[in-house]
């Protein structure tokens, strides 16, 4: 068998095998406490725990995490994904470097990286989520009680 034939095989398996396995979301763990403890932890509109806890968040998207506790204030996060383009870049030269070696081809070295680039930006792995923690110190309704220093 000629070593096109082979290679060609080789290449339409991994296609294959590739287009089989659905690409994993990537979530990112994110702590929320609260001052005091016992708020209820909605994300994006929808219950999830009771502080203090963790959610684990998509880092395809940005969420909003809010914080609910009665006779207290409502508090709303803003939990943002940040581009890594260091690991991004990393990441994809090196699928890029493997596959141009192995296969003794610069043009699927490139086309890997550039796959690779997309498959990190579509499944999340190519953020980060800011901020990494929520911790909120919850507002009475009637607002905090007023001191007074003597001198």
């Amino acid at each position: 068998m000629p070593r096109s034939l082979s290679m060609l095989g080789l290449i339409t398996l991994l296609f294959m095998l590739g287009a089989c396995s659905a690409a994993k979301v990537k979530t990112q763990a994110i702590p929320v406490s609260t001052d005091p403890a016992g708020a209820q932890v909605l994300v994006d509109g929808k219950p999830a725990a009771t502080s203090p806890c963790s959610v684990d968040l998509t880092c395809t998207q940005d969420h909003i995490v809010t914080l609910r506790k009665d006779g207290f204030q409502q508090q709303d996060v803003i939990v943002k994904r940040q581009y890594q383009e260091k690991k991004v870049l990393l990441n994809a030269l090196n699928a890029g470097v493997s596959t141009g070696s192995f296969f003794n081809n610069a043009a699927m070295g490139l086309s890997s990286g550039v796959q690779s680039m997309n498959a990190q930006e579509s499944t999340g792995a190519a953020y980060t989520l800011i901020p990494s923690t929520v911790s909120v110190r919850l507002t009475p309704k009637q607002g905090f009680p007023h001191t007074t220093s003597k001198e």
